[in-house]
């Protein structure tokens, strides 16, 4: 009777246990088995707490947008100096929004700058506050350009827009950005201490 009371509890305590971490399971003879959501998104879905503007893995992961930008900041906080904030590609911005506020806080514990604003961006949709936003690297902010005009809200007629891409001690690389759907949009190296905008972005 012990025996079979313990098993009744362990079945029991399985069950609550997926059916708390799953969120959809079919019960049947054999047990439960859990059905995992498919997961697939696509260019220009809300979602995240933003405009999805890129996706891989078969749409299973890509990068989202903010709805909208971050104006008038400048990359620096008052002081030029190397941050080693030198990543490129998907997810690189992260890593280097990090490195810009790590070593650029000091230099001006009350001053704004670009990579600071996009860390503290965070939203709330439908009960849930998104705030694991950062600064697109270089590679990130020109496949935001490509689907701008999906995502909507950006500026143009050749407006500046930083990454979070070092170029040197004075420089940070970014894009002016052309108009809606015009291709001239190009990189281009700003001065740390050249205002501009940048648009927050986070991974899922």
């Amino acid at each position: 009777m012990k025996i079979n009371l313990l098993l009744a509890v362990t079945i029991l305590s399985a069950f609550f246990v997926n059916v708390a971490f799953c969120q959809n399971v079919t019960i049947t003879p054999d047990g439960i088995t859990p059905q995992s959501d498919s997961g697939i998104h696509s260019v220009g879905e809300h979602y995240g707490g933003g405009i999805i503007f890129y996706v891989y893995d078969n749409g299973r992961h890509g990068l989202i947008a903010a709805t909208s930008d971050i104006t008038n900041v400048s990359s620096g906080n008052g002081v030029t100096r190397i941050t080693n904030a030198r990543g490129n590609g998907i997810g690189a911005g992260m890593m280097n929004t990090m490195l810009l506020i790590a070593m650029q806080t000091n230099d001006n514990s009350s001053g704004t700058f670009a990579a600071k604003s996009c860390a503290e961006y965070n939203v709330t949709v439908d009960g849930v506050t998104y705030g694991d936003w950062y600064m697109p690297s270089l590679h990130e902010l020109r496949l935001l350009y490509d689907k701008s005009f999906i995502v909507g809200g950006f500026l143009y007629h050749y407006t500046i827009y930083l990454s979070s891409t070092e170029g040197s001690i004075d420089w940070q690389f970014g894009y002016w950005f052309a108009d809606e759907g015009n291709r001239d949009s190009h990189l281009e190296i700003f001065s740390k201490t050249q205002t501009g905008r940048t648009r927050p972005i986070r991974r899922f």
